[in-house]
């Protein structure tokens, strides 16, 4: 991992988990959280890029200074694939309109007769303060074997591209290496929120510890927020901080409440509500009553994965 200074810092990795290692890492040092805004079609996708098909221009550098994060040139060809923003995650709200036009409806229905409109008593509003701070993210594809010298004429560069355009159009075996140049985004960028120990108060938890909350629900049947408080603080101080700094406990990123878990304990019941598991036990069940009530008519339509967009899950008797 490279890494250098300027009024921006800018690191330069070699693969997705080293790019998702540093944003964490800037994340944990800075408490800050940062969230998905952008991504070009191609980004971070290394097993389904065929260079052969790229119509991409050959680069020896950028083609204007001020672009973010700038790539150096050092005499290796390259070609950019995509870029990707993440943005703070108390930055602009994106879905205003839609939560506006969302309150409008439930106001409308709740003013009806005889409406008995389920409404949450919300004590403060949205946690989006307008942020401008952003993460920009570049990743491009270099050619070692076409290496020439740094001050090497227009001419010289022209040819080697030339060459390089041709092996790839003729599916030739090319030496290739992914780059990742990600760019943060200095301290003074955040603005009209909290910084520092105050801003953990607020973060949503980490995907490291949600995902875990969903293995021992979905693979160990674990559905006590009690329990699970334990399993996660286990996999805290044993796993993910191993021989490292543990995050203080009013980070509520690293050490969520239990309400917080109860939440995401709840969400993972909702998803294994209409697993495959289930539907077996349905279709015995269906297989029983047609033994015990030969004259009824049942129909069973189980859903499946792969058609889960398409075929529901559906039961008649009659």
């Amino acid at each position: 991992m490279e890494k250098s200074r300027s009024s921006y810092e800018v690191l330069c990795t070699n693969s997705l988990p080293e790019v998702e290692q540093a944003i964490k890492d800037h994340e944990i040092a800075t408490c800050t959280r940062f969230c998905s805004y952008k991504k070009e079609k191609l980004f971070g996708k290394e097993t389904e890029i065929d260079i052969s098909k790229l119509r991409c221009d050959i680069r020896f550098n950028d083609a204007q200074a001020n672009t973010q994060p700038y790539i150096p040139g050092d005499g290796v060809p390259f070609i950019i694939i995509g870029k990707k923003l993440l943005q703070c995650h108390q930055g602009k709200d994106r879905n205003k309109k839609k939560k506006e036009k969302y309150k409008q409806l439930k106001d409308t229905q709740s003013k009806n007769d005889h409406a008995f409109v389920k409404r949450k008593r919300r004590i403060q509003g949205s946690k989006k303060k307008d942020c401008d701070a952003k993460i920009r993210l570049r990743h491009i594809i270099k050619f070692p074997d076409y290496k020439i010298n740094v001050d090497a004429s227009r001419h010289e560069k022209d040819i080697t591209s030339s060459a390089l355009k041709s092996a790839m159009k003729n599916n030739k075996k090319i030496v290739s290496e992914h780059h990742y140049y990600i760019m943060f985004p200095n301290h003074n960028e955040h603005s009209n929120h909290f910084m520092g120990e105050a801003a953990n108060l607020i973060q949503p938890i980490d995907k490291d510890l949600s995902g875990y909350i969903e293995e021992m629900v979905m693979h160990h049947n674990i559905t006590s927020p009690t329990v699970m408080q334990l399993l996660l603080e286990i996999y805290l101080t044993q796993t993910l901080f191993k021989d490292k700094n543990i995050p203080s406990k009013l980070n509520k990123r690293f050490w969520p409440s239990r309400r917080d878990i109860k939440n995401h304990i709840g969400r993972c019941m909702m998803k294994i509500r209409n697993t495959n598991i289930d539907q077996a036990v349905v279709e015995q069940l269906v297989a029983k009553w047609r033994k015990e009530n030969p004259s009824d008519n049942f129909f069973l339509r189980t859903k499946k994965i792969e058609e889960a967009t398409i075929g529901k899950f559906t039961l008649l008797h009659e």
